[in-house]
């Protein structure tokens, strides 16, 4: 896209939350959209937020835009991305080139979700390599959301492969909810293996609940401890979690990125 264009924009639409995370992780990626030049950026919620997609839509054409690039602020393809957006922003289908039914049928280019970049395996390898050496034996822990339709496999396995590609070989897989293994399954399966460090990875863009308290409780962590040393299988294993990606330095470098190969 033409990040000078008056006609053209880019927005990011991300879930909606009840706490500011998710919305900080968002407006530091458009600040970074901004410092490189882009011209006219908005950002929207599929719900709990505002603005809403409708809104965000509406206040960018009376703004002149007749073309809006839009990114899901997702770690990955799922409900959320293939139905709920594509319904808010008024258009059929799935990523690519659409005309919106809302009023005044501006342009949306819609791509795929900024999780699944795969420059985001160069934050992840930087958060591992800034976390403290533990004694013994260590292990990476990969840790999604779950899904009940299965949609985070592609993600899991991208990291996984991306993250072996940099020399990583002892890579463990989880899940927060509705898939296996669960956190604390995997936990113990990696003990059993010999893992005495376990360093934790969220595939996450932003903290909440499920990074301040899920995961830490789950590895035998209180809440809001990110490191310490937890009782498994009868061992004292040394459990480091890496914070989300969304406010990495590196984000704004790959969001502007994908946004001059739109």
């Amino acid at each position: 896209m033409n990040k000078e264009s008056a006609t053209e924009g880019v927005a990011l639409v991300g879930f909606g939350s009840s706490r500011p995370y998710n919305r900080e992780a968002m407006l530091f990626c458009l600040d970074g959209l901004k410092k490189a030049g882009y011209k006219n950026t908005y950002y929207a919620f599929i719900g709990r937020e505002s603005p809403s997609i409708p809104e965000m839509v509406e206040s960018a054409r009376k703004n002149g835009i007749q073309k809006l690039v839009v990114v899901p602020f997702l770690m990955s393809t799922g409900e959320m991305s293939l139905k709920y957006i594509p319904q808010k922003l008024g258009i059929d289908g799935f990523y690519g080139e659409h005309v919106s039914s809302l009023p005044g049928n501006i342009k949306v280019k819609y791509i795929r979700p900024i999780g699944e970049s795969p420059a985001i395996n160069e934050i992840y390898d930087d958060l591992i390599k800034h976390t403290p050496a533990g004694k013994g034996k260590k292990a990476l822990m990969l840790i999604t959301h779950g899904s009940k339709v299965g949609y985070r496999y592609g993600l899991m396995d991208s990291v996984k492969k991306g993250l072996g590609h940099m020399g990583y070989r002892d890579i463990y897989t989880a899940s927060i909810e509705f898939e296996d293994p669960p956190i604390e399954e995997c936990a113990e399966q990696m003990v059993k293996d010999g893992i005495r460090h376990i360093i934790a990875v969220p595939l996450l863009l932003a903290s909440g609940i499920h990074h301040k308290e899920d995961i830490p409780v789950a590895l035998g962590l209180k809440e809001g401890m990110t490191k310490g040393t937890a009782r498994i299988w009868d061992r004292d294993i040394r459990i480091d979690i890496t914070p989300p990606v969304g406010k990495h330095p590196k984000m704004k470098e790959i969001i502007s990125d994908i946004m001059e190969n739109a």
